[in-house]
């Protein structure tokens, strides 16, 4: 399966152990994407919709930047696929190959990433599969697009570039787990390190 990591050309320190970080996590084949460093209002397929806790220019602009490296991998690619971001690790050996084994067929996205579940009780799943447990819109947001796999990103990147371009966490909450059959890993296991790599846009 194809697995994309997105990472900036700057963020050397992050490159330097990503194979020990991402072979320890289970994927030993990867491509990385150079990720996006500036971007117009004029790249985006339709307007903005700043978020309002975005009042920082320089981390709008850094959101922005994050959207459309997505959006790029997203429009190359055909195929059931997992995408990362360059500072992702994992506190279990081989969780990749070992929860995709049990991944629900109806599945259209699932996460991996734990870094921000946002008011998560495992009480609210009415199903769970494997570890897998499927996203109620009404009782958890996934904030986490450090570690994901995608089952049609042709049909995810048309959906995102026919509604409002807005921070990319968010279009997979409204756009995607409101909508679709949605999953995310459940004990957490696999986190972006915020605190070892400094970023932008947490």
């Amino acid at each position: 399966m194809k697995s994309v990591v997105i990472s900036l050309k700057k963020n050397n320190d992050r490159r330097n152990n990503l194979k020990d970080r991402l072979e320890f996590g289970g994927i030993k084949d990867y491509q990385i994407f150079d990720a996006i460093e500036e971007c117009k209002d004029e790249d985006l397929p339709t307007p903005w919709k700043k978020d309002p806790r975005l009042k920082n220019d320089r981390k709008n602009q850094s959101r922005k930047c994050c959207y459309m490296s997505h959006l790029t991998v997203l429009k190359n690619s055909n195929a059931p696929m997992i995408i990362m971001e360059d500072d992702v690790f994992f506190k279990k050996p081989d969780l990749i190959s070992i929860s995709l084994s049990s991944l629900p067929e109806d599945a259209y996205l699932a996460f991996w990433d734990c870094t921000h579940i946002e008011e998560f009780d495992v009480s609210w799943c009415p199903v769970k599969t494997g570890g897998w447990y499927k996203i109620v819109p009404s009782m958890v947001r996934v904030w986490c697009a450090g570690c994901y796999w995608i089952k049609d990103p042709q049909e995810v990147y048309q959906t995102l570039c026919s509604r409002p371009s807005k921070v990319y966490d968010k279009c997979l909450i409204d756009y995607f787990q409101k909508e679709k059959p949605c999953y995310v890993w459940f004990a957490p296991s696999c986190f972006q390190d915020r605190e070892s790599y400094i970023s932008d846009i947490k």
